[in-house]
């Protein structure tokens, strides 16, 4: 289920654990920023609106951290669950970052955090241009509202060749960093 009660309540039932651990250690710990998730890490419709900030004793060191890849179909290499494609950029795709975008802005506002996507990414379909105008779109869209966004850097996602320390996809690198 989407939003079932019980993982929801479970995740800021953890969140709040968290903070109260890493608090209770003293030194840094109790000042340290720190980062927290929606249930799932997830940005998606219905999942912000039931998150709920911890409550903290160190005032305004909280960092809320989604993760983010849709459209599935376009991000993920195999899901059975969708339709897979290699292509991004029709009105729909814009749509769903504007929507992701606008329910981020408010959520971040509401609860007074700065707010990051912690992943992001779409794996390799042999479609390189069309990975790099998402990445450069959603990087755009987040930098809008005041967001930082991190490419999950594994597996099919790679941009880059650790074993041989080069770039595999230079447009997906290029429309990363062009957004700072």
């Amino acid at each position: 289920e989407a939003n079932d009660p019980d993982s929801v309540e479970g995740t800021l039932l953890f969140n709040q654990k968290f903070v109260d651990a890493v608090r209770a250690t003293g030194g840094n710990n109790a000042v340290r920023n720190l980062i927290v998730m929606p249930y799932a890490g997830s940005g998606v419709k219905g999942r912000l609106e039931t998150f709920t900030l911890p409550k903290d004793s160190a005032e305004d060191h909280l960092i809320l951290e989604i993760h983010n890849y849709d459209p599935e179909g376009f991000c993920w290499y195999h899901a059975p669950w969708t339709v897979v494609r290699d292509s991004w950029g029709d009105k729909d795709d814009y749509a769903q970052i504007k929507a992701l975008q606008k329910e981020l802005k408010e959520t971040k506002e509401k609860w007074g955090v700065p707010a990051i996507v912690g992943e992001f990414g779409s794996q390799d379909k042999q479609n390189e241009a069309a990975r790099a105008l998402h990445a450069g779109e959603f990087v755009k869209a987040m930098k809008e509202i005041g967001v930082k966004c991190f490419w999950w850097e594994c597996g099919k996602f790679s941009v880059m060749d650790r074993e041989k320390c080069t770039v595999r996809f230079p447009m997906i690198i290029k429309a990363l960093t062009d957004q700072r």
